[in-house]
């Protein structure tokens, strides 16, 4: 994935007053650093009156921000919200995130908020506001923030997730195919695993072969995952009952890791498939 430099024109811009909290801002820099400092002890704390405090502070902060590229202070108090959010109320983040992309941001352009956009959105069961974003091809990684890996991996994996819930499997397939092609540390990352046993199953569901390019520090990752390399195996000889078998062997792993609705589902495509044959079967008696 290529870097390209993202527009960085410098606006003058006229000081803003951040609802609620009295400090002036300029384009998401405070010049009172209270404002962001205050947003941090708050998603400290992990009770629900700070949860309200907090998100209608970051919307306030967010809303400051008039040009890109967004402050690095805005992005991390952004992440501190979504990580206090994400298990409770992540319908409340949003619309804060979604609208300050749509602002400042540039299509195609991969920032560390495009993930926790996703991350909410599939918690809340909200698809659309992540969706407009993930049809956007990413061409460039931001060049405004030392982006960390796993907010990349985390983009592609959540967006798979979100593409497959939608029945969008050739899409799902996509991100997460690319999840896997990045490289990331030295050790094979966790997000990597759990996108391989969505991929394989997701392939078996559509009948679509695998075909993933990745680093040779991730080469491990089907030895990991060898169960669900297996089951891949098993699907390849089109044995129903075989596959069957497998998937019941595999339930407590599957069960444990979400993805026995995505076994059974695969499953009852074979099955389809099986049935799918008997009328070629029947013409060829009656040839004979």
């Amino acid at each position: 994935m290529s870097v390209e430099e993202a527009s960085s024109t410098q606006n003058s811009v006229p000081m803003e007053t951040a609802e609620g909290t009295g400090d002036s801002v300029v384009n998401g820099e405070s010049s009172n650093t209270g404002v962001l400092s205050r947003i941090h002890q708050l998603l400290e704390g992990s009770h629900g009156n700070n949860a309200e405090e907090a998100v209608k502070s970051c919307k306030a902060i967010a809303a400051s921000v008039l040009t890109a590229p967004i402050p690095i202070n805005v992005i991390d108090s952004i992440h501190y919200l979504t990580n206090l959010i994400v298990q409770t109320c992540p319908i409340r983040g949003i619309s804060i995130i979604d609208d300050l992309l749509t602002r400042c941001s540039t299509p195609g352009v991969l920032t560390s908020l495009h993930s926790d956009l996703v991350q909410l959105c599939l918690a809340a069961k909200l698809l659309s506001p992540a969706l407009k974003h993930l049809d956007q091809d990413i061409t460039a990684i931001s060049p405004h923030e030392d982006m960390d890996v796993r907010f990349v991996l985390q983009y592609y994996y959540y967006g798979g997730l979100l593409y497959a819930s939608l029945r969008k499997f050739t899409r799902a397939l996509h991100f997460l195919e690319i999840c896997l092609s990045v490289p990331s540390q030295q050790t094979t990352s966790a997000i990597q695993v759990v996108a391989y046993q969505k991929m394989v199953l997701i392939s078996v569901l559509t009948g679509q072969q695998l075909n993933i390019k990745m680093p040779s520090l991730h080469t491990n990752i089907p030895n990991i995952c060898r169960l669900y390399t297996n089951l891949l195996q098993v699907a390849a000889d089109k044995d129903v009952d075989k596959f069957a078998a497998t998937v019941a062997q595999m339930t407590p792993y599957l069960e444990k890791h979400n993805n026995l609705g995505l076994a059974k589902q695969a499953l009852d495509r074979m099955k389809q498939n099986d049935v799918k044959k008997i009328p070629n079967y029947v013409r060829i008696v009656e040839v004979k």
